[in-house]
């Protein structure tokens, strides 16, 4: 099968659709798990574990995607980068359906008072006061109109949920890309050279 009939996009986008559901519940879960990391701090290095892993969750299923399609052994790099492209792209829009429903049904004040609350530990607190003296706020606080740090946690409390949202899509769709081509480049399988 070559790279420029329809079946090819067809099925590359059937099975990035699927993956794609995988992908997203895997990044459903590590916000999650990041969210209950304000009240249990440990929880904080499995929720970042998982989302380094995500990316060697979409090259493992783009893998088996391989195994299924390349039966004469050989998998493009175009079709190998646009399964991952799609996969991630429709992760990104179940992550952000989740992102939404959190920020619009559930209990997102309780997040932020979480971070409210770890901004006032000793550590972290010390931590934000460096920041500050350094400068590194300067630009979110002229941009928000905050004047310290609980005041950025209340201007982040006024963003519409659909900003959250959009903001996954939008982070999605500049990262993607680039993680497809390395994707790809480790996936793909020239054919064989005849001997």
């Amino acid at each position: 099968m070559t790279t420029d009939t329809p079946d090819f996009f067809r099925q590359s986008n059937a099975f990035a659709m699927q993956n794609g559901l995988v992908l997203g519940a895997w990044g459903l879960a590590s916000l999650a798990l990041y969210v209950v990391a304000f009240s249990r701090p440990l929880l904080a290095y499995p929720a970042q574990l998982m989302l380094v892993l995500s990316v060697f969750l979409a090259a493992a299923l783009t893998l088996r995607f391989r195994r299924r399609m390349a039966s004469s052994g050989v998998f493009p790099f175009g079709r190998a980068y646009l399964h991952t492209l799609l996969s991630g792209l429709y992760a990104s829009v179940w992550i952000a359906l989740g992102v939404y429903a959190y920020f619009r049904f559930g209990n997102a004040e309780a997040l932020f008072d979480a971070w409210q609350l770890s901004a006032q530990t000793p550590e972290v607190a010390e931590l934000i006061a460096q920041m500050e003296g350094a400068g590194s706020f300067d630009d979110i606080y002229a941009a928000t109109g905050a004047e310290d740090f609980s005041g950025l946690i209340d201007a982040l409390r006024a963003v519409s949920p659909a900003s959250y949202a959009g903001m996954v899509i939008s982070w999605t769709l500049l990262t993607a890309p680039v993680i497809s081509l390395f994707i790809a480049l480790v996936t793909m399988r020239r054919p064989r050279a005849p001997r």
